[in-house]
């Protein structure tokens, strides 16, 4: 009866010991396991930095030959009360009271910001205009500006304009930088005028848009 219950004692040790063997390879597989989890994770994580970083360094080449290539094409007039200039393309009209449409922006601290849209309108008789409708290569978008200024010389010409804040309107720029056609229909309170812009115009905005992108500027 004592050798049966001193052997079963240790069948229960033996089994016990087996169990706490095998429950310690278990553990010791789990951590290896999750050790190669983590090394991948790794390894994808710095894959992915590499190719961010590689996709920057290409973009910031590309974008200082586009700045080389487009610098010509702008005038630069520092303001002499900040560290801010303005950027404009040549286009842009010397005086208010001449037909013209642009876009320029200032550049500050490096980086190009405060982009603007100017349509200009010059004529013998006033619109007093409300809005406008670009018709673009056939699309027709309507444009509201937040402010009209106006004024008059001594001949009797009149001159009405918007200098706008263009954060909002990168669709109807980028449409007319990549455009064939810009008509616009100034609309005013009982008279419109439909004025057509040059090819040469188009193309400056074209050269703005992508200057304004190059130099770092962002809209909305």
């Amino acid at each position: 009866m004592k050798k049966g219950c001193l052997w079963a004692v240790g069948i229960f040790f033996l089994l016990a010991i087996i169990g706490k063997c095998a429950g310690s390879s278990d553990e010791s597989t789990s951590s290896d396991i999750d050790s190669v989890a983590v090394d991948q994770v790794d390894k994808v994580s710095a894959e992915e930095e590499a190719r961010i970083a590689s996709e920057k360094a290409k973009e910031d080449s590309l974008n200082a030959v586009k700045i080389t290539e487009l610098k010509k094409y702008f005038t630069e007039e520092k303001d002499e009360f900040s560290d801010k200039k303005w950027v404009e393309p040549q286009t842009r009209p010397r005086y208010t009271n001449q037909n013209g449409y642009c876009m320029y922006f200032a550049v500050e601290g490096g980086k190009a910001t405060n982009p603007r849209f100017l349509i200009q309108y010059e004529a013998d008789d006033w619109l007093f205009i409300q809005y406008m409708i670009f018709n673009i290569d056939g699309e027709n978008i309507t444009f509201t500006p937040t402010k009209m200024e106006t004024d008059c010389g001594n001949g009797g010409r009149i001159w009405e304009w918007c200098d706008e804040y263009a954060a909002d309107l990168e669709p109807l720029i980028k449409k007319i930088a990549y455009a064939n056609t810009v008509k616009i229909k100034m609309v005013g309170r009982q008279y419109h005028n439909v004025k057509t812009m040059s090819s040469k115009q188009i193309q400056y905005f074209k050269y703005s848009y992508e200057y304004y992108k190059a130099l770092g500027g962002r809209f909305n």
